[in-house]
């Protein structure tokens, strides 16, 4: 198994690949696929983050970074999808996916990544509440599952307020 940035080849098969995920996930809306192409389409889409997971010469697993405009002085970052193959969980994957894709992140400058997520999931990677930073969502989101964490130590200091967390 392998962790490696996404290649052109991947993406006409990302989208099957991110509905089946889904279909199959704790947490899902259905529209997971959609906003996966969405993402990829967007102006705000780095795809240098964006990695998989490769097994036997497929995918089995992604995540999806994008820019995020936070109303502050930060070089932030939007944890748009993360997903593994039911097959493959519950093995560390999705955390190794995330940490590769995270790493990269931080050496191309960026201080923080938010998400939409499962505190249980995130938390053991050192994603915590956006509010323990002062920091709440605008958009009536439940503030519980939005998360942030600092790549770099210190980014969220002294910073605290209300942020657009559209998605």
């Amino acid at each position: 198994m392998i962790i490696r940035p996404i290649k052109d080849a991947d993406i006409p098969f990302m989208y099957d690949f991110v509905e089946k995920a889904f279909s199959t996930a704790y947490v899902s809306d259905g529209n997971e696929p959609n906003y996966a192409s969405e993402s990829r389409a967007s102006a705000s889409y780095i795809k240098d983050l964006e990695h998989v997971v490769e097994e036997d010469g497929r995918v089995v697993g992604d995540v999806i970074l994008s820019k995020f405009n936070l109303p502050y002085n930060v070089n932030a970052l939007l944890l748009n999808i993360a997903c593994i193959d039911i097959s493959f969980r519950n093995k560390g994957l999705g955390q190794s996916l995330i940490e590769v894709a995270l790493t990269k992140a931080i050496d191309m400058g960026y201080d923080v990544v938010f998400v939409a997520g499962d505190p249980k999931f995130y938390n053991k990677m050192g994603f915590k509440q956006s509010l323990e930073y002062g920091l709440k969502n605008t958009n009536g989101y439940d503030d519980r599952y939005i998360l942030c964490k600092e790549l770099r130590k210190g980014a969220l200091d002294n910073i605290s307020g209300p942020f657009d967390f559209a998605i």
